[in-house]
């Protein structure tokens, strides 16, 4: 959430907002996608695509510029891969 604040000018509001939005849709994910992925492809195949899946959320981090690009990485890639690699 520091890190909304500072580098894209988010207020504690709006941060929070968007942390919880993306919390919620890695649940909605996880519970929609997910689990079929998992039992369809297997385990090593869906951590494999949810490691790097968050690898590109980690690495757009350093060129987004916008909030708008901002809202759209933390509401589709962060949760999906989240969602992948959360198996327990």
């Amino acid at each position: 959430m520091i890190f909304f604040s500072e580098d894209f000018g988010l207020t504690d509001m709006e941060s929070g907002t968007l942390f919880s939005l993306t919390a919620a849709l890695t649940l909605t994910y996880g519970l929609l996608i997910s689990g079929y992925l998992i039992d369809n492809a297997g385990v090593k195949p869906c951590l494999l695509i949810g490691s790097f899946l968050l690898t590109l959320c980690r690495m757009s981090a350093v060129f987004v510029t916008s909030k708008r690009d901002l809202y759209l990485v933390m509401t589709t890639v962060a949760p999906m891969g989240l969602s992948l690699c959360k198996l327990n």
